[in-house]
């Protein structure tokens, strides 16, 4: 007697994986998704690039191409394992940092391996991408400086965030510069990167220091981060 298919054995044999298989049923899906969301990445950069160059704005085009690029190599690493709702933040650091670094030496990440839902990934990767820019126009790496970054479970070094009374875990992220020039902070406050930082981290019920030193920026976040199984 002939079972009938299911819908899930349907899509999966369409999709190139066995019928019944569901770990290669949610593989080509993930790779399906990477794909489509690649391809949206790529038309919003147009978008932006044209209006920019069409209403005599290239460089604010620019500067909007290259968040919308940061959060682009955030979500890549989302891509895989999408299934399961929970990333890894480390690789998503890596991957937005790597480009601005130019080199391994000049980028450390150390700390506890974190999983977090995609929302988190998408705040922890703009808020690095100002951070990286910032350090590339008046920071440590406008030279041959290098920055460090640490990500630790919980509030720590005094920080504190709302969990939503325990609905939700924390997370301290700490950059650190070393190796950059004297820097005047309250020029740097008053940039557009500072407010979209502040913002983000407000909307997330997150917190941040800022310190500049006679190396760079010294910053502190702590976010709440939704549980993930």
């Amino acid at each position: 007697m002939t079972t009938p298919s299911s819908p899930q054995d349907s899509a999966a044999g369409a999709a190139g994986s066995k019928p019944g298989d569901a770990s290669h049923y949610a593989l080509d899906m993930e790779r399906e998704l990477s794909h489509r969301v690649k391809n949206m990445f790529a038309v919003i950069n147009a978008i932006v690039s044209i209006t920019g160059r069409v209403k005599g704005i290239p460089t604010e085009a620019a500067d909007i191409n290259a968040r919308i690029q940061a959060l682009g190599r955030a979500y890549e690493t989302t891509f895989e394992g999408s299934h399961t709702g929970a990333f890894d933040i480390g690789e998503a650091i890596e991957a937005v940092l790597r480009p601005y670094a130019r080199s391994t030496a000049r980028l450390s990440l150390e700390g506890d391996k974190i999983r977090a839902p995609s929302a988190t990934i998408s705040l922890v990767g703009m808020v690095l991408h100002e951070f990286a820019i910032n350090a590339k126009r008046h920071g440590a790496w406008k030279g041959d400086g290098s920055v460090s970054v640490k990500l630790k479970s919980g509030c720590c070094d005094g920080l504190s965030c709302d969990t939503g009374g325990g609905q939700s875990e924390a997370i301290t992220l700490i950059w650190s510069e070393s190796g950059g020039p004297a820097t005047n902070g309250d020029e740097i406050t008053a940039g557009g990167g500072t407010e979209i930082v502040d913002r983000l981290l407000a909307t997330a019920r997150g917190t941040i220091e800022r310190e500049w030193t006679d190396q760079g920026l010294e910053a502190k976040i702590c976010i709440p981060v939704a549980r993930v199984g």
